[in-house]
Formats: structure tokens, sequence, C-alpha cells
């Protein structure tokens, strides 16, 4: 990389600029952390995002502010969750959704029942998966949450699709019928990946294919890299399936990037597991 040359400037200028720039970047409120925390999740991954959560968590409690601690609590949960951990993902989850239940907060308890049905649906317990879903799904129906509600029928659609219940991909359509009245999310891109993977999962790889573009697109345009990751390793599926195993590769070598740098210790994993076994066919 080329350095680039600058003209000199008197050292206390530069100190005192530094200083400045120093104060402005530098969240100054339990707020200004946890929304920090919270772009770094999105945007960067898990492990980045854990250190400043449990910043924010600790001044929340300082401020005695219990429903932002609460909210939290839930969030390191979907850390430790990213990142493998599970027993420690299920015990901030559980923490999470027992102070939401005694501060009232209908909202957040919909929403952290949905964290646990997808905790419940990777670790393969899928009765406990839908009776979460299903108490998630009352509370948004009573509250109007359409956002939570889309959320839970694109959750839903997941565990049918690993119990083998074909009325999958009718849960995803019903998550997209509430995403399409909305702006662009996260929510809508995994609406539209997990069609092309109801897809994938029948042998239907060009229309698979199609809809984790469209989702990558999604993603891209919203800069979520943990979720660019995921959009590229189901890519690099559907390419396998059609037999253009070298775009496959290139693919799934972007994927493992971008797990890598997120700190997603499970995703990397199985992306770097795809690729061992496509190399070696």
């Amino acid at each position: 990389m080329t350095h680039i040359l600058r003209q000199p400037i008197s050292a206390i200028v530069v100190l005192l600029s530094l200083l400045s720039l120093t104060q402005a970047q530098t969240p100054s409120t339990a707020g200004d952390v946890f929304a920090n925390a919270r772009q770094l999740y999105a945007q960067e991954g898990a492990s980045k995002a854990l250190p400043e959560f449990e910043k924010a968590l600790a001044l929340f409690q300082k401020d005695g502010n219990r429903k932002s601690e609460a909210i939290t609590i839930g969030l390191i949960g979907n850390c430790y969750k990213k990142l493998g951990q599970n027993q420690k993902a299920l015990e901030f989850l559980q923490r999470a959704l027992t102070m939401k239940q005694e501060l009232g907060d209908k909202s957040e308890q919909g929403r952290t029942l949905s964290h646990l049905g997808l905790f419940y649906w990777e670790t393969g317990d899928y009765t406990k998966a839908l009776e979460n879903y299903n108490n998630a799904r009352t509370i948004a129906n009573q509250i109007g949450d359409r956002n939570l509600e889309a959320a839970i029928y694109n959750n839903i659609g997941l565990v049918y699709d690993e119990i083998g219940d074909p009325s999958a991909l009718e849960q995803y359509n019903r998550a997209m019928d509430i995403y399409r009245e909305m702006e662009p999310s996260s929510g809508k891109a995994d609406a539209i990946g997990n069609i092309g993977g109801w897809h994938m999962l029948r042998g239907n790889y060009a229309e698979s294919l199609r809809y984790y573009q469209q989702a990558l697109e999604v993603d891209e345009a919203l800069k979520l890299k943990p979720r660019i990751a995921l959009d590229l390793q189901n890519i690099g599926l559907a390419l396998t399936g059609l037999g253009r195993n070298q775009e496959a590769i290139q693919t799934l070598d972007r994927a493992i990037s971008l797990s890598h740098d997120g700190g997603s210790v499970k995703d990397e994993a199985t992306v770097v597991k795809q690729k061992r076994a496509l190399c070696f066919n």
C-alpha cells in the first residue's frame, strides 16, 4: 500500500485535532454505546459487538435503566449464540425474558420468545422452538406488531422445513406478504433466502439461486456483513447443485472471509466444511 505524504504541521495542532476526533467518535452515554454495539452486530458481527454490549449493560445497570438492561442482556445472548456458546446464549436469553416479563413489556417479550425459538431451532429442539414461536405470535397479534409477526412466520417456516412439513413455503409467503408493506430489511432478506432454501431442498437449484441473489442484493444494500456471508454460502450451495463448482468455490471463499472477520465461529466452520466437501469431489 502506498503511503500518502502530507505537509508537516504543528504537533500541538495534531494533538488537539486527534483529541477532538476521539471525543467526537467515542460514545458518551449508555444509549450511544448501545447504538454503536447494535450497528457493529448488524454490520460486522457478534465478536466485535459483544464487548460493546457488555459496556452498555454495565452503564444501564449503573443508571438503573431496567428495560434497556433487559434488551441488552437478550442481545448478548444472541452474540453468544452466534459465537457457538450455547449454554451462555440460553442463560442470557432466559434472563432477558424473565426481566421483560417482570417489566410487563409485551413487545420485548415477543422478541425474546422469537429469539429463544431460533435458539431451539438451531439446537434441534423443534418442539420447544414451535412453543416459543407460538407464544411470540400470540403476543404479536395482541399488540399488532406486524414486523414481529412476519419474523415469526418466517421462523416457523424454518422449523417446518426441518421436520418436512410441506406448509413451510406458506409460512415464508405469509412473512413476505407483510414485508412487502415495509421498507427493505434484514427480515425481508431472510424470508427471500428461506424461499430459496425451500427450492434448494427440492433440487430446484436455478430457482434457489435466483432467490439467494435477491436476498444478497438486500443485505448488500443494508451493508450487513454477517448476513451477506450467509447469502454467499447459500449461493455457493446453489452453484454447486448447478455444477458450477469453480464459481461456488470463489463464492464460498468470500463467505469464509466475512464469517472470519465477524467472529462467527459456527458459520465459518460450516462454510469451510462445505468448501472442503466440494474440493474433494
